[in-house]
């Protein structure tokens, strides 16, 4: 193995990284910057944190800005959940990423007002903004903890399972205390910004996405490629060709939508005579195991 190829592979790991951290401080903007000057409030355990840093405020005359650490303090039971139940480069990805967080949601500055004076825009644009960082944490192989850490067990044990959703049911339950708490116009564009977050991290984490592939090839080898390198399961049929006559492989397989580019390049390095057809967003019943790791 060559030394180029032991620096490229290393550097791929070490960026791995980089986004997830990156990740983090695109969340802390989109929620301070944006939804924090008009007092907005996330689901999950940055909403839970939210609240705690708002009663110590109204409770106990702490106006300094807490949420970063409270998120910190609750996430270190569900830690142990990603140690024991998930592989060791998630965790310490997630340790990380937790840790980019709190210094985020702590040191990135909430204006005193807000950027536009329009809710419903500053509630989308700090939803997207935040819905790419966690998107990005979670394609890259980590998580922002919370919430996250349950989904992605979840999904593990079911992969029809999203982590968006169990975020919006987690979700349901801190607006439903919003609601009871604050301004009825505030739990609205909290509950607006909550649902863009997860609608663009959904889209962003490609490992959640199932594709089906329909690949037409001359060389038998290819599914061995997706067997052993993707570990992914494939059936094939054997085929004519119907303008040639020649004889023809079929392979059958679902991968996930971060796999494609990587089948896709594949193909069109080794096979580049073959054909390949994939169909989006497939549900899937059965065993498939998720590869939610990269």
């Amino acid at each position: 193995m060559n030394k180029s190829f032991l620096k490229e592979i290393k550097w791929e790991a070490a960026s791995r990284y980089i986004a997830c951290v990156f990740g983090a401080a695109l969340y802390g903007i989109g929620l301070n910057i944006f939804v924090g000057p008009i007092e907005l409030y996330m689901g999950g355990v940055t909403g839970i944190a939210q609240i705690g840093n708002m009663l110590s405020s109204q409770l106990f005359g702490i106006h300094a800005n807490m949420t970063g650490y409270v998120i910190f303090i609750i996430n270190v039971p569900l830690l142990f959940v990603a140690y024991k139940y998930m592989n060791r480069v998630f965790f310490i990805k997630t340790v990380l990423t937790i840790i980019a967080e709190t210094l985020a949601f702590s040191w990135i500055p909430i204006p005193a007002a807000p950027l536009v004076n329009d809710p419903l825009t500053l509630s989308i644009i700090g939803g997207i903004i935040s819905g790419f960082g966690c998107g990005f944490i979670l394609r890259y192989g980590g998580s922002s903890g919370g919430v996250d850490i349950l989904g992605v067990y979840a999904a593990m044990k079911n992969p029809n399972i999203s982590v968006g959703r169990i975020s919006l049911m987690i979700s349901a339950v801190v607006f439903i205390f919003c609601f009871f708490v604050y301004p009825f116009e505030t739990v609205i564009y909290s509950v607006i910004y909550t649902l863009v977050t997860t609608f663009v991290y959904e889209k962003v984490y490609l490992q959640n996405i199932k594709v089906s592939v329909l690949v037409i090839t001359k060389q038998p080898e290819n599914w061995v490629y997706i067997n052993n390198v993707l570990k992914r399961g494939a059936t094939v049929w054997r085929g004519v060709g119907a303008y040639s006559g020649k004889d023809t492989y079929i392979i059958f397989s679902v991968v996930s939508k971060y796999e494609m580019p990587i089948l896709r390049r594949y193909l069109r390095e080794k096979d580049p005579n073959s054909f390949m057809v994939a169909w989006d967003q497939v549900t899937v019943n059965g065993h498939f195991q998720s590869h939610l790791f990269s």
